[in-house]
């Protein structure tokens, strides 16, 4: 059964549904704000609904480029959300690790495992740009236009629909018609702020040899900094 589900101030929703004929369900999940608060929701709404015949895996792309973070700040998620729920169906944490984080690598995996049966569904937390005027203070003191400056691969036309099927694969996009202060909505009704403080959306470049502190400090510069900082008020 569906769930409405709106942002605190009203002015966007989704109905977040995940059909019953799927049971293999395998969350996207970056370590990020938006993967985290989606593979919370999607275990919640399997366990109001009694799906205990579903299993849950991740995947995530663990790059050299950012020292593989993601790999940890994904697995700190995991964890969170299987201590939180309760929830004992999770299945597997596909860390595959390549040179960067690149889409063609994504899409590669995603049709591995499809192929192979491991999963029938494949959630991702992509949301838009942001949807109203949204002009952020960086560390430096410089203003950004987050709008002016959004990524291009965020873009949606209103036909666009969040679910995609086909013959051996099936894709679900809840957040791509919202924007983050919807998710931070979600991490408010849901009351698991302590989640988001887990996650990282901070995409800079680390420089030299590996630094366990390096992910404690978000730049405050890159776009998805900024963006993290408009919908909550911090980085």
């Amino acid at each position: 059964m569906g769930m409405i589900l709106h942002s605190d101030d009203g002015t966007q929703s989704i109905n977040f549904d995940i059909h019953e004929k799927y049971n293999k369900i395998l969350v996207n999940c970056s370590g990020g704000a938006d993967s985290g608060i989606l593979l919370y929701m999607v275990v919640d709404y399997l366990m109001k609904n009694n799906r205990t015949d579903a299993t849950v895996s991740v995947a995530t792309c663990a790059n050299d480029f950012k020292h593989r973070w993601n790999a940890r700040k994904a697995a700190d998620v995991i964890n969170w959300t299987i201590a939180h729920t309760g929830f004992t169906n999770f299945d597997m944490h596909y860390t595959y690790y390549r040179d960067r984080q690149d889409t063609s690598y994504f899409h590669e995996i995603e049709a591995k495992l499809f192929k192979e049966g491991r999963t029938n569904l494949i959630i991702s937390g992509i949301t838009n740009n942001p949807v109203v005027e949204a002009n952020v203070i960086d560390i430096d003191g410089k203003e950004v236009d987050l709008i002016e400056t959004g990524l291009s691969e965020r873009n949606v036309g209103d036909d666009e629909k969040d679910f995609t099927e086909g013959v051996g694969y099936a894709y679900y996009t809840p957040f791509h018609k919202v924007d983050k202060r919807f998710v931070s909505s979600m991490y408010n009704q849901y009351n698991v702020m302590p989640l988001f403080d887990l996650t990282r959306s901070c995409e800079v470049i680390p420089e030299g040899e590996f630094d366990p502190e390096f992910e404690k400090n978000p730049c405050g510069r890159c776009w998805w900094c900024l963006e993290r900082k408009w919908a909550f008020g911090r980085w």
